[in-house]
């Protein structure tokens, strides 16, 4: 994720580009930066958009956008196939491969959040820290802190916690909701319980 205007720069390794994942990424990401945007510009790929045709309204997954709106922000999507609708992410992402990810070594008994906090020690090192445009007085960090901070809503409170939603579902009049959550415990996100509820409804199905 990249700020527009500094390009200041988070990235993470996930496990699957699930929405699930991608949201717990995006998650990380603002509790990094502190602070959140009024809009998150994204991508189309199917975790966070259903279906968008060029020049018209994207369809966003549901649970998608019902994280990002619990975060307090407004999801649009870029025109499929315009890059140059998010030039500045393109160009980091550019960074971070050219960068980055040829200094972290491959070992396979690293675990993931030992490579993510590597990673992001290594984006803070070549991109966020390093000079702008060769101006060794400003960095993306300088650039972030002092122009876009006074224009963004400090990040508050915890992450909020993923689940599917659903806008309706059709059941029977006798059903069964097995909910699972998880607890964070820094880095690491454990399966806290299983509830199971039940319930007996007197109506038709609807």
């Amino acid at each position: 994720l990249t700020w527009s205007a500094s390009y200041y720069t988070f990235a993470i390794i996930i496990p699957s580009q699930k929405t699930e994942d991608t949201c717990y990424a995006i998650g990380k990401a603002f509790q990094f930066f502190g602070y959140l945007p009024l809009m998150l510009q994204c991508d189309n790929c199917k975790s966070m958009v259903t279906t968008h045709k060029t020049g018209a309204e994207a369809l966003f997954n549901e649970s998608f956008k019902y994280f990002v709106e619990r975060l307090g922000m407004v999801p649009t999507a870029s025109n499929p196939y315009s890059p140059s609708q998010k030039s500045c992410v393109e160009a980091m992402v550019g960074m971070v491969q050219r960068n980055v990810l040829p200094r972290i070594p491959d070992d396979p008994s690293k675990t993931i959040f030992e490579n993510n906090a590597m990673l992001m020690e290594l984006v803070n090192e070549q991109i966020n820290r390093a000079p702008y445009r060769s101006d060794t007085d400003k960095t993306r960090e300088f650039l972030f802190k002092t122009y876009e901070i006074s224009r963004a809503r400090k990040f508050e409170g915890i992450i909020p916690i993923f689940y599917r939603h659903l806008s309706y579902l059709r059941v029977d009049s006798n059903y069964r909701v097995e909910i699972e959550w998880y607890v964070e415990n820094g880095d690491t996100r454990t399966l806290a319980n299983l509830q199971v509820l039940q319930s007996k409804l007197n109506h038709p199905r609807q």
